[in-house]
């Protein structure tokens, strides 16, 4: 059985996104995750009924931490804010990954969280 997983980024973050996709590819090969994030989203389709089904469907949820996400309102008031919930119901697990420094741990919600990589040092 695959895990689902939400990916949740800034769009300005595109090139970290591109390589955690490299970095997950030999799981999505061996069909051990089955990882989405909102490009996926077909035209035609609506943008927050998707994004709300693909949020109650994921088993895991990666959050791609950097100042654009912190900045991004739907990120953290939506994407990370059901996450959460989530996790506190215990129907999934949240794993911030610091993409550039940034003031993650003055987030009270993400400073409880171990964050990767090591130590919540950023991967920049």
């Amino acid at each position: 059985m695959s895990t689902r997983v939400f990916i949740s980024y800034s769009h300005r973050d595109a090139g970290a996104l591109e390589r955690l996709h490299v970095h997950l590819a030999n799981l999505r090969r061996e069909a051990r995750i089955d990882a989405w994030f909102d490009r996926e989203i077909l035209a035609g389709d609506v943008l927050d009924a998707e994004i709300e089904r693909e949020l109650e469907a994921a088993n895991l949820f990666l959050l791609l931490v950097s100042p654009d996400f912190i900045a991004s309102d739907y990120c953290i008031e939506r994407e990370m804010q059901r996450a959460l919930e989530r996790h506190d119901q215990g129907e999934a697990r949240v794993v911030p990954i610091i993409v550039e420094p940034c003031e993650w741990a003055a987030i009270p919600a993400l400073r409880r969280l171990k964050a990767v990589p090591k130590n919540g040092m950023p991967i920049s």
